[in-house]
């Protein structure tokens, strides 16, 4: 895979390596390292002259160009590696650091296929997917390959390729993973078994070639050398031996039968001569049959003549039988309508009369009618202005209902005050006994403020006294030693200075002691008072509880007389309200224009002057003579039609003997050609069986 000068690529990401050596494997110097990768095999076979063979063994070689990972196992997001300008190359380091993955992204990337158990294992631990990028040079061609893997609960890969053209990369992907990867495959012609026993040794599978069976050894052989192509040329030589083979056959066949037909040559020639003299006698039966065939043909196509034209004659007297049939029907038709318009005008006074009548009796009744739809609405404004009237009135006395419960609730608020006040003065009282409590829990509260302050401060007393009693009895302890020192100074005492030091400091810790106990019973004292203040606080607690309520039913009282006395202020006006509303009710002042035009509509509704009992009688009337409208239209069509319906009957008769002229005169055509047509179904059986002979002559003939 690669080619030229030695130069050495140093892992990256690695830590600090030791000294460069010799390999003891290839001499190459390296920097040390437990294991080193040596390229020498693939080197070896496929850089200088020939390369990674990418289809015909020598046609071009696949020259790789760059690498670049992601999240590939050990490597996160390395810098890309640019192959350009590398020939010959070593990979060197310690375990673990990456030298065999980067191998492994080249195989992952063209074959999907790497030394781990499943893709998924390839993923750099902590992520959710790696991707590798493989761009290289088959002949004239550059690729680039892209290869994804993304983990999840069901892990899906990717897989792409793009042909450089035009100074761009342009997609060569197929529509599925598999097709993909057969172009790749197609490509490079080697997949991944072939490559890791021939190019590329995997460390501890060095032997992966020499192990496997000498089948698939020499397949991989063949696929490294291009010796497929030697295969395709014989199949290919084969297939065209064989079709030769047969063509060769196919032709010895047809001499051997041509070979065959000229030993009879002598009988055709006989036979020939007979077939001749038979086929003159059967041209001279062919031609009288032909003279005879004509003639009859001639005279079938005579009746067939007759026959249309007997064809044409039977539809003519279909069509004059059914003319005949519709001008009787019209005929008929009109001598019924002449009786018909005759007996109306024979009804002509009595009609014009009724007709009058009819016209005077509609006119009378459009009058009352029109009467009618003022009426109606002249009623309809009368019950919109009653309407309007009623509800005013209904305002008015809703006005007074609304007015006397407001009375009403006024006197009872009145009536309530004296009580209220009673009421508002015993809890009023009340508030100035719990204000009172309340400033007796406050002081309460402030003496226990107060009586905590000095216990503590009386703890903090009898603490440092307790310290200083200690040490007191320490330095006593000391001063009864014959050897005793100053505890101040540290210096040696007299008989005479440690006795007066251990007089001193008896009074100065009985001192002490004294005032502990003062404050000890002090201590006592406070908290008894403590107690006794707690209990008083917990039953004043309690009683101020009531205070929020009784507080609230004092603002509630207050308002409720409040309001009394503006009930009593607002009474005697609400009762004037209301007798001045009972007075409008009484005379009726309300809606004084809708009562105004009320008046009006009345006066108008009187001066229509309708009645409904003449209206009916004039309707009745109406209907009754009805059918003489219909008898006026019926007597002027009559007087209008029967002229011209005369005229129409006299043609009516002369077309009739017409037609019926005409079809006597088919009758007897039609009997004549039936008389003509009687033999041409013989005719023709005859002419069938004659042209059947004539064919039988024709088949002899040729």
């Amino acid at each position: 895979m690669f080619r030229g000068v030695i130069s050495c690529l140093q892992i990256p990401a690695a830590e600090a390596l030791s000294p460069w050596r010799r390999c003891a494997a290839c001499g190459i110097i390296t920097q040390q390292a437990p294991t080193v990768e040596c390229l020498r095999s693939l080197l070896k076979r496929f850089v200088g002259r020939k390369g990674l063979h990418s289809g015909r063994y020598g046609e071009g070689n696949m020259i790789p160009l760059k690498l670049r990972l992601q999240n590939f196992m050990c490597y996160r997001d390395p810098d890309p590696l640019d192959f350009r300008g590398i020939h010959l190359a070593c990979l060197a380091g310690d375990n673990g650091h990456g030298k065999s993955a980067l191998l492994d992204a080249i195989t992952w990337a063209l074959w999907g296929r790497a030394r781990a158990r499943n893709e998924d294992e390839l993923v750099r631990m902590g992520a959710q997917e790696m991707e590798v990028e493989f761009e290289f040079l088959l002949g004239e061609q550059q690729y680039r390959v892209i290869r994804k893997r993304q983990l999840g609960p069901r892990s899906r890969g990717a897989l792409e390729l793009q042909l450089k053209s035009d100074g761009d990369f342009r997609p060569y992907t197929a529509s599925t993973q598999r097709e993909t990867q057969a172009r790749i495959n197609n490509a490079l012609h080697l997949d991944y078994h072939t490559f890791i026993n021939s190019a590329l040794l995997l460390q501890g599978r060095a032997d992966e070639f020499t192990v496997k069976p000498p089948g698939e050894r020499k397949r991989i052989l063949a696929d490294i050398l291009g010796l497929s192509l030697y295969d395709e040329y014989e199949q290919r030589a084969k297939d065209l031996a064989k079709e030769k083979e047969v063509a060769e056959r196919e032709v010895q066949a047809r001499i051997q039968e041509i070979e065959r037909e000229l030993e009879h040559r002598a009988e055709y020639e006989e036979e020939l001569e007979k077939a001749q003299a038979e086929l003159t006698q059967l041209s001279t039966q062919a031609q009288a049959m032909q003279t005879k065939l004509r003639e009859m043909r001639d005279q079938v196509k005579t009746l067939e003549a007759h026959k249309a034209q007997l064809a044409d004659v039977s539809k003519r007297i279909e069509t004059a039988e059914g003319q005949l049939k519709e001008l009787d029907g019209q005929i008929a038709a009109q001598g019924d309508r002449l009786a018909s318009y005759e007996s109306v005008l024979r009804r002509r006074e009595e009609i014009e009369t009724g007709h009058a009548r009819l016209l005077q009796t509609r006119k009378q009744e459009t009058e009352y009618g029109n009467r009618l739809s003022q009426l109606m609405t002249l009623r309809d404004e009368s019950a919109r202005l009653e309407k309007t009237i009623a509800e005013a009135r209904k305002g008015l006395e809703l006005k007074k209902h609304v007015i006397a419960e407001k009375v009403a609730d006024l006197e009872r608020l009145v009536a309530q005050r004296a009580t209220l006040q009673a009421e508002h003065a015993k809890v009023f009282e009340e508030l100035q006994e719990l204000a009172a409590l309340q400033t007796k829990w406050e002081a309460h509260k402030q003496s226990m403020t107060e009586l905590s302050s000095e216990s503590s401060t009386l703890d903090a007393l009898n603490e440092e006294l307790r310290a200083k009693m200690t040490a007191l009895q320490e330095d006593l302890k000391q001063l009864q030693e014959p050897t005793a020192t100053c505890p101040l100074c540290q210096q040696s005492l007299s008989q005479d200075d440690r006795e007066r030091l251990l007089t001193q400091l008896g009074e100065e810790g009985r001192e002490h002691g004294d005032r502990h106990r003062d404050n000890t019973a002090r201590l006592k004292e406070i908290a008894s008072e403590k107690t006794s203040l707690e209990s008083e606080l917990e039953a004043l607690e309690r009683e101020l509880k009531r205070s929020p309520a009784v507080q609230g039913r004092e603002a509630q009282l207050a308002r409720a007389i409040s309001e009394a006395d503006e009930a009593a202020s607002n009474l005697e006006a609400q009762r004037e309200l209301m007798d001045s509303v009972q007075q409008q009710l009484d005379r009726g002042d309300f809606a004084p224009e809708e009562q105004k035009q009320l008046a009006a509509v009345e006066t108008r509704i009187a001066a229509l002057g309708y009645d409904s009992g003449t209206h009916e009688q004039a309707r009745r009337d109406l209907e009754a003579l009805g059918h003489f409208e219909a008898d006026k239209t019926a007597l002027d069509t009559a007087e209008q039609a029967l002229t011209q319906l005369r005229e129409h009957q006299q043609q009516w008769m002369k077309n009739r003997e017409q037609v019926s002229a005409a079809l006597e005169t088919d009758m007897q055509r039609h009997a004549e050609l039936c008389a003509a047509v009687a033999g041409l179904d013989e005719l023709a059986q005859e002419l069938q069986a004659l042209q059947q002979e004539n064919d039988d002559l024709r088949q002899r003939e040729g």
